[in-house]
């Protein structure tokens, strides 16, 4: 998912339970269970080192020729290398029940650990990548790295990651790891049709995972003003069913997914109440139910409500950067700036290296009117993350009110070479060179945003209005009959009488 819990390639990174790791694995969709290796009555292996594993792989692998390591120390067990071990807390080593292959490769490119250096600490990673490459060759692009590089696209929202995520969820078979992909597909959601027929697919289908994984992502979807009326309510009929799915973790995030408008007198609202206090008296639990209270902010005092119980979960565990960042948030929309500024500075404080807190507070500080201050935190946003797009965006947007607009337009370059299939961005740049009464630059920059984005109608009012600029009257009245029939068009496409562009 979106935290830290687990490496793309289905390693545990932070502490989990086995059984977890277990459910991502190969060996557990081609059958094999706990009691294969473990004895059901006291846990202990049923045997140790690779005998175990050649129950099951003896003809199949060659240890000596496989491991190409001394089978009689630790770098040609079966374990060293596809269940790495970590211990937790000092004083319990458990080792990774995922069955991950070491991948160089995936170290290089995302950071995720191989067994390799792992091992072999003092080795760089270029010289396991040689290794491998040579005792492996083409085995190595396997299917599963593959899977980890799409996810790590994902979870880093790399321009072009919703294209992948649509195709590996679309053809992978594993349940478990289309459930991983969707999780990580709501940043595209609302503006992915492929990506929302997966989702649709999700909400039906025979295993529960999937149908939890989509009914929580069905939330923010629904709030989407632009989602077309045939999706909607598609969505809430499959929604209904869930609502009394005979699996309780369905049906609790099925009501979560749904909080704003639910319910509290029926089952499925009652339910969710039962939820919410159960887990209140944890630092998360606090969290969710002020989220729960804040998203409901029709019925008065909900949002007092809100503040309350995230005051409550920071209180528990002030060292969470997350809460302070919800608190801050609920703070914003009571009108109380001031603390919200401080509960971003906490958060930037505790994870000074985590561009998301480093952006929040800029954009607070900017809401106050400190756009020096803010443009500072931008541009350390962008030094942490230089992938940043929105950070990116915001930065040129400070310097242009602050009286840098060459500065913006600079930025606003960067940001085109990050993105530069984004319309929004070579807009935002006509508009500055506008303002700087550059009206011929600006003509030809928004015609390059018009090539991104044909027939957008903001774009054609935008040019009609620099043509009369320039005294250009006969093109400035063609630019204005294609902005009205651009909006007749979309009028049609809101209300569902005619179908969206399909912008693939």
């Amino acid at each position: 998912d979106e935290t830290d819990l687990f490496y793309e390639d289905g390693q545990v990174r932070e502490e989990d339970y086995e059984y977890t790791s277990f459910l991502s694995s190969r060996m557990y969709a081609l059958g094999v269970r706990c009691s294969h290796c473990h004895d059901p009555h006291t846990a202990r292996l049923r045997t140790q080192g690779n005998p175990l594993c050649l129950n099951c792989h003896q003809g199949k692998i060659d240890p000596v020729t496989h491991s190409h390591h001394d089978v009689t120390q630790s770098g040609g067990q079966c374990v060293g290398c596809h269940m790495p071990e970590t211990t937790y807390m000092q004083r319990h080593p458990r080792r990774d029940h995922g069955f991950t292959i070491p991948d160089p490769a995936l170290t290089r490119d995302y950071g995720i650990p191989n067994a390799c250096n792992r091992c072999h600490e003092d080795q760089s990673v270029e010289w396991a990548l040689e290794w491998t490459s040579t005792w492996y060759g083409e085995r190595m692009d396997r299917h599963t790295q593959e899977r980890a590089r799409v996810l790590a696209e994902a979870r880093r929202q790399r321009e072009g990651a919703s294209g992948k995520l649509a195709a590996f969820l679309k053809k992978e078979t594993s349940t478990f790891w289309r459930a991983v992909g969707l999780g990580l597909s709501e940043p595209w959601l609302q503006a992915t049709p492929d990506l929302q027929e997966v989702l649709s697919e999700a909400l039906a289908s025979d295993d529960p995972l999937l149908r939890s994984t989509a009914a929580r992502l069905t939330g923010g979807l629904l709030e989407d003003p632009n989602l077309t009326p045939r999706t909607r309510e598609a969505i809430k009929e499959l929604l209904a069913k869930l609502i009394e799915d005979p699996v309780r973790a369905v049906r609790i995030d099925t009501a979560w997914a749904l909080r704003r408008s639910l319910s509290l007198t029926n089952d499925a609202g009652r339910e969710l109440e039962r939820y919410l206090a159960y887990n209140s008296d944890q630092p998360a639990g606090a969290l969710q139910r002020g989220i729960f209270h804040f998203d409901r902010q029709e019925k008065p005092g909900n949002l007092g409500k809100a503040i309350g119980w995230l005051e409550k979960a920071v209180t528990w565990d002030p060292n969470a950067a997350p809460l302070h960042q919800s608190l801050a948030i609920a703070y914003s929309s009571a009108g109380r700036p001031r603390q919200a500024i401080v509960s971003l500075e906490r958060a930037h404080a505790l994870e000074p290296k985590q561009a998301t807190y480093t952006y929040d507070l800029a954009l607070g500080l900017s809401e106050l009117g400190k756009l020096e201050e803010a443009e500072r935190y931008l541009q350390r946003t962008v030094e942490l993350d230089e992938t940043f797009a929105r950070a990116w965006y915001n930065l040129a947007l400070a310097r242009n009110q602050l009286g840098k607009p060459q500065e913006a337009i600079d930025t606003l370059r960067k940001l085109q070479a990050l993105e530069p299939q984004n319309p929004d961005y070579v807009y935002t740049r006509a508009t500055i060179l506008r303002d700087m009464g550059r009206f011929e630059d600006a003509l030809k920059t928004v015609k390059e945003a018009e090539q991104l984005a044909p027939g957008t109608p903001l774009l054609l009012q935008f040019r009609a209005s620099l043509h009369k600029a320039l005294g250009q009257e006969e093109e400035a009245r063609a630019a204005w009959a294609q902005y009205r029939q651009a909006e007749a068009l979309q009028r049609l496409q809101r209300r569902g009488q005619i179908p969206e562009p399909d912008r693939r």
